[in-house]
């Protein structure tokens, strides 16, 4: 409600200035069509401009000393960068403050509504007219030829005359011109226009006020061309004697009623005074409203960003989802799931500048892990952050009173109560700090010891819950849904987190509490990107399209002002050499700075590089990096369908695990080429994974700028060998290709009783691994798990059994799920076959163990969303 009214009074006062103005200098005199124009820019002015933002920065010394200053910010509703107006203490919404905004949104719609009702009544009107009389066509123009009283008035192409003035006579000749003059300027559509623009902003008066003087800025232009020179005196005398009047707004009628300035003004002989002046006055006008309404005034220094050198990452959860919407504002307009996922994202967003890694728990409205129920959502959350093992934690929550109460206000926070956890408290209380300085808040982290709170008690990290105020307090409301606000809670957020690390024991992430991100980004060229360049093998550095030849690697951070930098990019290898030829060999530094000048190392000689075609450059780092289409659940998938785990064993690798590194380049248009290893571990892995990579299909390609661009990407593949360790079962044995198994949820598959499994009793024929999996394949039901009730995700069933000296099996167990039927499944399957397949026979024909793993994916069938 606040913005809104805020920009209509920003809206008002705008159009106050510009109309006072034409008031003054422009109003009544001969230069019309200037004043046409100005009216309708002034419209449009007034509207647009209060939605620029641009931000001018003072010092709180300079905003003190300058009442100038002071007032601005009043006028723009400025503030400091890091807080918000607070009077005393937080107002508390009354239990009627929003039935009172209800009843104002009624009235101004009702009355808006009116004005439109009158709109559509006039071309009601004027279409009746057409359909009741006669209609010529002159020269383009549709003449309708009729008694309706106020006629003639013309609208658009439509000239409406009246029968009682013959068309032929000077009299009627002058209305004629005047009319046609009316169409061929096309003021019928600067009356919509401004008739529309007064729907909307039927508040402001001084609209109203434009729309009356354009009307008689068109009658003033039309009688100008009307009136004979010679002829000025009988032209009004007509004016005077047909005084009369209509009641159409839209259209432009001969007879208007502002008859006596019309009269002036063709009667007056003397010339505008200060024409030029008059008109070159607009300037200092725009120039007091753009300073108004187009800066915001803001206190204190431009903000320099804590950042850290080292990346940090975190884990952002927001709060509840799926079927869970949490608390809800009192007209059920907001949900605390609908908020919490706009502040996480907006950290998501923020983070880069931070240099802080953040991993959502959820990015939609479904739950994490596209859980099924909100406990299972809970295991899901502290699932991810083992996996990730971040810095930290921090789930966004919002709170509520019971009832709908307003009486509460503010921000808190909450860590574990089932332990004490005292980093998870020192990085709670740096939250709340830095948040108070935006909102009122609870700066004392709060407990809950029974019942606990699983993603605070049950981490492995330290963990935060903030509750960004009350959703059924109308002020808290108002801020957190403001996205502006909610930009704010992110950077205290990110902040805090970069503050907290750096407090750690041994942690070094920051030489200095604020340092420009250009400043780090040379830190890290120098020391990392380019070590150990001698004077003959050094990269080019590149300034603006220009070659700094002189320039090392080691005189980076102290030649170029880091504040000067707009952006650094690396460019190495084929793609250096690409774009700048032989000179970019041992790699390219290009620096865009923000003036682009080659001014912060005038001491440098340059010389001209032409860059050649884009389509030549392969990127290495990018915003977004290529990835497989569908994500990493299609990438194990594709694998798991297509990859020849058994490789390395089938080559007599040792035990142990191999991650196989292979890098390609991923094309604008998905292709891949030059696919090569950056591993040599043999036995087969590096020819076995660029196979699959291969014979895939087209990858996403990288982003930079909002464009897709080509892109190196590195490819991790791991092949597992030899003995496992099952934990606590003791289980080991070699381990054989995985199975993979895929099943749809629908209410078919829920609903079938199992069939009796068509297994054979004679050996199965010898093939090798191949034929080893096509055996799981044609007698395993993958719906198995679904009819005993199990969710969405993917399940590894693990078989142990062993092989004897003559090849026949036995001692078949589950290593899990151990009393499910799916498991049971597996069991008596490789339990009726009678011997090892030939190319899976234990080497000295010896007594030995085998795992089978057998993945079962079980997916939402597309055509049963709802199951």
């Amino acid at each position: 409600m606040k913005p809104i009214l805020y920009y209509f009074f920003q809206v008002a006062v705008a159009s106050g200035i510009l109309y006072s103005y034409y008031y003054l200098a422009l109003r009544n005199k001969k230069f019309h069509q200037y004043n046409r124009f100005y009216i309708l820019s002034a419209v449009i002015i007034s509207i647009l401009i209060p939605f620029l933002n641009i931000p001018v920065y003072f010092t709180e010394s300079e905003t003190r000393s300058s009442v100038v200053l002071q007032t601005l910010q009043h006028i723009t509703l400025s503030t400091p960068e890091n807080e918000i107006p607070v009077m005393g203490a937080q107002p508390v919404a009354s239990a009627f403050s929003f039935d009172w905004n209800i009843v104002w949104y009624v009235i101004y719609t009702l009355v808006a509504l009116l004005f439109l009702l009158r709109i559509l009544f006039s071309l009601k009107k004027i279409k009746t007219t057409i359909q009741d009389n006669p209609v010529e066509e002159l020269n383009g123009i549709h003449f309708v030829n009729t008694t309706e009283p106020g006629t003639p008035y013309s609208f658009f192409r439509w000239l409406f005359w009246n029968k009682k003035i013959e068309l032929r006579s000077e009299k009627g000749e002058q209305i004629f011109r005047h009319e046609v003059f009316h169409i061929q300027e096309k003021h019928s559509l600067d009356i919509l226009f401004l008739e529309l623009v007064t729907i909307f902003f039927w508040v402001n008066p001084f609209f109203h006020l434009m729309k009356k003087e354009l009307k008689a800025i068109h009658e003033f232009l039309a009688d100008r061309f009307a009136a004979h020179e010679t002829k000025k005196w009988e032209y009004a005398e007509l004016l005077l004697m047909q005084a009369l009047n209509t009641q159409q707004p839209l259209v432009n009628p001969f007879f208007h009623n502002q008859i006596k300035r019309r009269i002036a003004m063709i009667t007056n002989p003397q010339k505008t005074s200060y024409k030029y002046l008059r008109k070159l006055l607009v300037l200092p006008v725009a120039a007091i409203v753009v300073s108004l309404f187009a800066f915001k005034y803001k206190s204190g220094n431009q903000p320099v960003l804590a950042l850290s050198i080292v990346p940090v990452t975190v884990v952002i959860d927001a709060g509840h989802g799926g079927n869970d919407p949490g608390v809800q504002s009192p007209d059920q307009k907001y949900s605390e799931a609908q908020l919490t996922l706009q502040i996480a994202k907006t950290i998501q967003q923020l983070s880069k500048d931070y240099n802080v890694n953040v991993v959502m728990t959820r990015e939609n409205e479904n739950f994490p892990g596209n859980a099924a129920t909100k406990y299972e959502g809970l295991r899901k959350r502290v699932e991810i952050s083992e996996k990730i093992k971040p810095a930290a934690f921090i789930s966004i929550h919002i709170n509520g009173d019971a009832g709908g109460s307003s009486a509460n206000s503010g921000f808190e926070a909450y860590i574990a109560g089932r332990k004490e956890d005292p980093d998870s408290r020192k990085l709670a209380s740096l939250i709340l700090q830095n948040v108070s300085s935006i909102y009122p808040t609870n700066n004392k982290p709060m407990q809950r010891h029974e019942p606990g709170i699983y993603v605070l008690d049950d981490n492995n990290c330290p963990s935060v819950i903030l509750e960004c105020g009350y959703i059924t307090n109308a002020s808290d409301l108002d801020f957190m849904v403001n996205h502006e606000n909610q930009e704010k809670i992110a950077r205290s957020i990110l902040t805090a987190v970069i503050n907290y690390k750096k407090q750690l024991p041994g942690e070094d992430i920051n030489t200095r509490d604020t340092i420009p991100r250009q400043a780090i980004e040379l830190k890290q060229i120098k020391e990392n990107s380019f070590p150990g360049q001698d004077s003959l093998a050094r990269p080019l550095v590149v300034i603006d399209g220009v070659v700094a030849g002189n320039l090392q690697v080691s005189e980076l951070d102290v030649k170029i002002p880091a504040d000067e930098i707009e952006s650094i990019n690396i460019l190495k290898g084929n793609t250096a050499i690409a774009r700048y030829g032989d000179k970019g060999k041992y790699g390219v530094i290009e620096i865009m700075t923000k003036n682009r000048k080659p001014s912060p190392i005038k001491e440098l000689k340059l010389e001209e590089v032409k860059p050649s075609n884009d389509d030549n450059i392969v990127f290495e780092k990018m915003e977004i990096e290529p990835a497989f289409r569908g994500g990493e659940t299609e990438w194990k998938k594709y694998l798991a369908v297509n990859f020849k785990g058994d490789v390395p064993v089938t080559h007599n690798a040792p035990a142990g695990t191999y991650t196989v590194y292979i890098q390609f380049i991923v094309h604008k248009d998905g292709s891949i080429s030059d696919i090569r290893p950056l591993t040599n571990h043999g036995f087969g892995m590096e020819e076995e994974a660029i196979r699959v990579i291969s014979k895939g299909p087209k990858w996403l390609p990288g982003m930079q700028n909002g464009k897709a661009v080509n892109a190196y990407k590195k490819q991790p593949i791991t092949f597992k060998v030899g003995e496992v360790n099952e934990g606590k079962s003791g289980a080991s044995g070699k381990t054989l290709p995985e199975i993979v198994m895929v099943a749809y949820m629908s209410p078919e598959t829920k609903n079938q009783q199992p069939s009796p499994a068509n297994i054979p009793n004679l050996p199965v024929t010898t093939g090798g691994s191949e034929e080893w999996r096509k055996f799981f394949e044609r007698n395993l039901d993958p719906n198995t798990p679904v009819r005993e009730g199990w969710t969405t995700g993917t399940y590894q069933v693990l078989i142990r059994f062993t092989e004897n000296e003559d090849g026949t099996i036995s001692e078949v167990s589950a290593l899990n799920y151990q009393n499910s039927k799916t498991a049971e499944q597996c069991i008596n399957l490789i339990r009726h076959i009678p011997k090892m397949l030939q190319d899976e026979k234990n080497a000295g024909n010896k007594k030995a163990q085998f795992i089978q793993p057998v993945i079962f994916f079980i997916e939402k069938d597309p055509n049963f969303p709802s199951v």
